[in-house]
């Protein structure tokens, strides 16, 4: 058993799929983290009242692009 998932390993095309995933990982954990970062920005600057209205107006944008995407 051992053997076997030592050899799947050493594949040139396992490999690049590991090399290609933690890649995709990686740019996702960085999205998150990022926009952790700038949300929390935006709330202090704006305050609470502004934050609220400025959330609104987003989930209004996201609504109405889910519909447009829907042709």
């Amino acid at each position: 058993m051992n053997v076997k998932l030592k050899s799947i390993f050493e594949q040139g095309g396992f490999r690049r799929y590991l090399k290609n995933t933690s890649w995709l990982f990686a740019e996702k954990a960085l999205r998150i983290v990022v926009s952790l970062i700038v949300g929390s920005f935006i709330a202090r600057y704006l305050g609470p009242p502004k934050y609220g209205v400025y959330n609104y107006a987003i989930s209004f944008v996201g609504i109405f692009i889910t519909f447009s995407s829907l042709g």
